[in-house]
């Protein structure tokens, strides 16, 4: 189908409606998630990526970590864990979130109202949702707490949150009145020069300033040694 077909076939459609309806017409057993069926065995390709990344990490498990503790992360259920710091179970929820996101949970959270409101939208992120809690509340359920625990679930909301601007986007641009798609339009753009002057500062100060000092002390130190000022240095670890 040519480029100025698609354009008058889907015309006026929203983002996601249109990636949705373009993958259905040119493979109808393709599912929005990208789960393809294998045509020749009659099933789906997705058990056998799934056998093969857990394969992989059990073969990275043995290899690259020591017998007795093949997973670093299996250290958090240990005693030994809790000498770094404890916190409560409600930390992850009351701060670990919280800072992570930023201005995100905003258009998170609208994110979510909208998803609420459209069925087939939502049978896409409530899985997510659903994936988000799993792993919050098991890690809550330990003593040890960190961010970085917390990392691997940023991908998955910032998907959410784009879904939450791209909600916006398409109220600015579908709406019937002027003063509406006006208002609309100024709702927009002051969404997004919140979401850069909340994030580009925070971006600055994480990556150049804070927790600096490790770095600091090695130039120090390297001059020191440089100029014939240290003879040893000695690092006390936990």
């Amino acid at each position: 189908m040519s480029s100025s077909a698609l354009r008058q076939r889907y015309k006026g459609d929203s983002t996601t409606e249109i990636l949705q309806n373009i993958g259905h017409s040119q493979h109808d057993t393709k599912d929005f998630v990208g789960s393809e069926v294998n045509e020749e065995k009659g099933q789906y390709s997705n058990p056998l990526i799934l056998c093969f990344l857990i394969a992989f990490r059990i073969f990275d498990a043995l290899v690259t970590r020591t017998y007795f503790n093949p997973d670093e992360y299996w250290q958090s259920v240990e005693p030994i864990s809790l000498f770094y710091g404890a916190h409560p179970w409600h930390w992850y929820f009351t701060q670990g979130l919280p800072v992570i996101l930023t201005s995100l949970i905003s258009f998170i959270i609208y994110g979510v109202q909208s998803s609420m409101r459209k069925p087939h939208h939502w049978q896409h992120v409530k899985p997510l949702l659903q994936l988000i809690c799993w792993v919050v509340t098991i890690y809550s359920l330990l003593g040890h707490k960190e961010f970085r625990f917390l990392y691997p679930l940023v991908p998955i909301f910032v998907l959410i949150a784009g879904y939450g601007f791209q909600e916006i986007y398409r109220v600015s641009d579908s709406s019937d009145s002027r003063s509406r798609a006006t208002a609309s339009r100024r709702y927009l753009r002051l969404s997004v020069l919140f979401f850069v002057l909340t994030n580009v500062p925070m971006a600055y100060y994480a990556s150049v300033i804070h927790q600096s000092g490790v770095v600091e002390v090695m130039n120090y130190l390297r001059k020191e040694v440089d100029n014939g000022g240290v003879k040893d240095i000695g690092f006390l670890m936990p």
